[in-house]
């Protein structure tokens, strides 16, 4: 392959720094503000397709209408919003300014491209929070658009629309969706009674919280010992939710799922996981019941292989992977991450103040997980969100309620933690992104 020339180079680089360059007005953050809280009602239900908000604004600074993304990607955000304007919109529409959180496409797919019905619109002025890295968009909308005479601005709220997106992002650039991990422990990384008995470790209110990320996810993951254990439905149940229940992967590598297994009687798909050597009359029956069967390669210790299991996710389209697992799984994906593979993108560490009995099962991982949080950091008293220097740095935060169990994260956060409690009463959950974290 013939390599780019020096002059090439310069000028595609000019062409995009030509759009961040262009000046950016004080209402540009507010109504870029406004189109990525509408992409977050998009996130875990646009299917393939990126969670993409957009706002339109007449010439005048008047709001005029917005949307997001459609369900299962249908329609795209700017052609939502366009279909909701009459002939009055239409006409008021003419020289103002559309906010998208995603460059606008410009090839054609079950739509027609976007930036060709922004064009149409005769907008003056079109401001984009950050360039899609799909191949075959990568610049080219913006591009068509400005070619039309319409000024393009580039890079208003990128980081926050980058946070919403990054499940799509991820799967554009790795060929897998962002994972996240719940764990649930207490601070000594306890997570269960070893005789089996169920307890809680939740209060109703955070596991009301756990509904809404599960309707936020393209999908679930779990293990088959969770299955066994407690027979989980893994939907939504929280009201309003209910038809945002994802589809659940379940790793079982004998197919040893029992026919009468709550997942079994949920309306939503079900896929399993199974290793090479699974029974071919559990595979045959378990497809005849609607499942969807697919075999993995083994890993080092014979298990279904995590890694394969995510590229199969991420080739199905799959951007955001939330994994609700026990002991097992939850070592798998660990172990993998302490190997460098990428498997984990974050993780949501819920604690619960004090020590549990000394008969609570140990989960290993979780333990680990405890050690990284409470090991002292030298940069406590001027640790912050934008602080590398720290043990992990903190990306994002989300408050969370809780009556009867009072969750806080490790000794070390404690200061942050009650600054941000003050009047409120709420608890506190921190995801930690993998790229943080020690190595």
């Amino acid at each position: 392959m013939k390599p780019l020339s020096k002059k090439s180079l310069v000028s595609k680089a000019v062409k995009t720094q030509d759009f961040m360059a262009n000046p950016v007005f004080p209402n540009d953050a507010r109504w870029m503000g406004a189109a990525i809280a509408e992409s977050r009602r998009a996130v875990g239900n646009s299917g393939v397709n990126p969670p993409v908000g957009c706002v339109l604004v007449t010439a005048g600074g008047h709001l005029l209408a917005s949307g997001h993304t459609g369900v299962a990607g249908v329609p795209h955000a700017e052609a939502a919003v366009l279909a909701t304007l009459d002939d009055m919109g239409r006409s008021a529409i003419r020289g103002g300014t559309a906010y998208v959180t995603l460059e606008p496409c410009a090839h054609h797919g079950k739509t027609p491209p976007c930036a060709d019905a922004l064009i149409a619109t005769g907008i003056a002025r079109l401001v984009v929070a950050i360039k899609d890295p799909d191949t075959r968009v990568n610049g080219a909308g913006m591009q068509r658009i400005a070619a039309a005479g319409i000024e393009v601005c580039l890079g208003v709220k990128a980081k926050e629309a980058h946070d919403v997106m990054r499940g799509f992002i991820n799967r554009i650039q790795y060929n897998k969706p962002l994972c996240s991990l719940k764990i649930a422990a207490s601070i000594d990384g306890k997570i269960a009674l070893a005789d089996g008995e169920k307890r809680w470790l939740t209060g109703p209110r955070m596991r009301r919280y756990v509904h809404l990320l599960r309707s936020q996810a393209d999908a679930i993951i779990t293990g088959i010992g969770t299955v066994l254990a407690d027979n989980p439905q893994m939907n939504c149940r929280n009201a309003g939710l209910e038809d945002l229940s994802p589809p659940v992967f379940v790793f079982d590598r004998l197919l040893r799922i029992p026919s009468d297994a709550a997942l079994l009687q949920s309306q939503h798909p079900l896929t399993l996981f199974c290793g090479e050597g699974a029974p071919a009359h559990r595979r045959e029956e378990l497809g005849a019941a609607g499942c969807v069967i697919v075999v993995l390669p083994n890993d080092a210790n014979g298990k279904p292989d995590v890694e394969a299991a995510l590229r199969y996710l991420g080739e199905t389209g799959v951007n955001n992977a939330f994994v609700e697992a026990g002991t097992g799984l939850v070592t798998s994906f660990f172990s993998s991450r302490c190997s460098r593979s990428n498997l984990l993108d974050a993780i949501g560490p819920y604690f619960r103040r004090g020590r549990l009995a000394r008969d609570w099962r140990i989960n290993a991982a979780c333990w680990y997980l405890v050690t990284l949080l409470t090991r002292p950091s030298p940069h406590n008293d001027r640790y912050s969100g934008d602080q590398h220097g720290g043990n992990l740095c903190r990306k994002q935060v989300y408050p969370v309620a809780s009556s009867d169990d009072r969750w806080r994260p490790a000794d070390h956060f404690t200061k942050t933690t009650r600054r941000s409690r003050q009047g409120t009463g709420l608890s506190h959950v921190y995801w930690y992104h993998y790229s943080d974290w020690p190595h």
